[in-house]
């Protein structure tokens, strides 16, 4: 049986690194709330997105076991990463959310999508989107269903994920 290579998945993870990554939040369903929806791996789309933002940080990572070595960050299941330099298997992506992305909406959804295209002509540095100003989705790499969050103007959102491959 043939075995992905290490040098392989370096390979990848650059190809994935150097596209657009944006993540999608959406309102998703209110019957979520009471029963969680397990995540399908068949989604296109979000339920019922709300808007997305690009990739705020995109940098190159490998796990590590020393909380206090230099370049750590803990990402939310506990596990720890050193930031590198050199190409590795594993990205680390950030996403900010702004403080009036999505105000007063409640999102239940989150959906990584590579390869988004947005309209010509919106003002340039703009990296928060909906969905009427994007003009190809891309393709969806993960989706996460959450608690209900109800976004308040007073926080910006931060979401960090580390993408193995």
């Amino acid at each position: 049986m043939a075995t992905l290579q290490d040098q392989g998945r370096i390979e990848l993870a650059e190809l994935f690194k150097n596209r657009p990554l944006h993540l999608a939040w959406g309102r998703g369903l209110v019957a979520w709330d009471a029963a969680p929806d397990s995540e399908t791996i068949t989604a296109t789309a979000l339920v019922d997105e709300i808007g997305r933002r690009l990739a705020s940080q995109k940098q190159f990572v490998v796990p590590e076991t020393d909380p206090n070595a230099a370049n750590t960050i803990k990402v939310p299941s506990g596990d720890l990463y050193r930031i590198v330099n050199t190409p590795s298997r594993w990205v680390l992506v950030d996403f900010v959310f702004d403080y009036s992305d999505g105000t007063g909406e409640s999102i239940r959804e989150l959906g990584l999508f590579v390869g988004t295209e947005v309209a010509a002509g919106l003002p340039v540095g703009q990296r928060y989107f909906t969905p009427a100003q994007v003009t190809s989705p891309g393709r969806m790499y993960m989706l996460d269903h959450i608690p209900r969050l109800i976004r308040s103007g007073a926080t910006e959102q931060v979401y960090r994920y580390v993408v193995p491959f």
